[in-house]
């Protein structure tokens, strides 16, 4: 499947043509009878070269880390965890460790990601409104602040101050128009649902509950049983949260060592897996190739593990699944270089109820 570029990225290359444009164009007229925003332009653009596009794509990335910072700020004010901060190369993420540093190199995942935890699950939707509408807010408050400063500064300061006025204007209307794009609905949908409440409510709240208790140290075959019914009844209008679902069911069947369970999940997950986005759907196909590793079908293990490059991945997981694909392969050498390199990895595991999983099947993966 073709990549296709983020609408952030989209909306900023689109902008920064038509600034470009503009400022072309009054600086040509001369902005003889313009109207007030081409004496705008020209203050703000007018001691801008050529060379100062090269500074463009920092003050870009300045504007996405703005907004995804409104969010992280809008969940922790309620009292949320932290988990993830994303925007451009880019990654931090908690571990049992700490907050640990990572590389982006999927393109999918450079326009941004935030992503907090709600830690009680009392009046979650109260919780979740000021966490998604932290991000559209603060690229408005920063779009406010820099617009002010490009009419009160001079020179570059300016220029930049204007680009930065106009990125943040942009992200706040794209992302605060409902719409869904690449498996994620924008922060106006996301409100809007939340709003509403309901079943989508519900939804979010029982996978909340899992993934917390999972991060709380407990494994997946001692999730909670009536929680997991629920999961089981699941039938989310919304992919990102159905495949979320199988995928929590896969892991504890596997936990469970039920392989009928296990078998139907991963066949289930496989059949819609291209509806998850991109950068996280390799998480998925690292559990479909871990599945299809121990029922010894070389073929399938091989076909997802290719596909688990790049992404917000379990490093612990991803090395196990290759240890498993190497095993198959004959290669005992680097079947256990990959185990070692899991087991050295589980320090910084994100999920430590996952990876007491992980911890197990490493260790029968030495074993064979």
């Amino acid at each position: 499947m073709a990549k296709r570029p983020s609408a952030g990225a989209l909306v900023a290359s689109t902008l920064a043509g038509a600034v470009g444009a503009g400022a072309g164009y009054f600086a040509a007229s001369g902005f003889n009878d313009q109207p007030a925003i081409a004496h705008w332009l020209k203050h703000s653009f007018g001691s801008l070269t050529g060379w100062d596009w090269l500074v463009f794509p920092v003050l870009f990335l300045l504007v996405i880390a703005i907004h995804e910072l409104g969010h992280l700020l809008g969940g922790l004010s309620q009292g949320m965890r932290f988990l993830l901060l994303i925007f451009g190369p880019f990654q931090w993420n908690a571990t049992k460790e700490g907050v640990r540093f990572r590389w982006v190199t999927n393109l999918g995942l450079m326009g941004g990601v935030a992503a907090t935890l709600p830690v009680r699950m009392d009046n979650l939707r109260q919780q979740l409104i000021p966490m998604i509408a932290g991000g559209p807010l603060a690229s408005l408050g920063l779009a406010m602040l820099a617009a002010v400063l490009s009419f009160s500064a001079t020179g570059r300061l300016a220029g930049y101050a204007a680009v930065v006025a106009l990125l943040s204007l942009a992200i706040f209307l794209v992302t605060a128009i409902p719409f869904r794009a690449g498996g994620f609905m924008s922060d106006g949908m996301q409100w809007l649902e939340v709003r509403r409440g309901g079943p989508s409510v519900i939804e979010r709240a029982d996978l909340i509950a899992v993934m917390a208790t999972s991060l709380g140290g407990t494994r997946p075959r001692d999730w909670d049983a009536a929680l997991m019914a629920r999961l089981e009844a699941m039938n989310s209008a919304e992919p990102l949260r159905l495949l979320a679902c199988w995928m929590m069911l896969l892991q504890r069947a596997m936990d469970c060592g039920d392989s009928s369970q296990t078998a139907h999940y991963a066949k289930t997950l496989a059949a819609r897996i291209d509806d998850y986005p991109d950068g996280f759907r390799q998480s998925l196909h690292i559990e479909l190739c871990l599945e299809a590793a121990l029922r010894q079908d070389r073929d399938a293990a091989e076909h997802h593990l290719a596909l688990t490059k790049g992404g917000v991945t379990e490093r612990s997981r991803l090395e196990l699944a290759r240890a498993l694909v190497c095993a198959l392969q004959g290669d005992a050498a680097s079947a256990e270089r990959h185990r070692s390199a899991g087991q050295k990895a589980l320090r910084q595991a994100m999920d430590p109820g996952l990876a007491r999983l992980t911890a197990d099947q490493l260790a029968a993966n030495q074993e064979r």
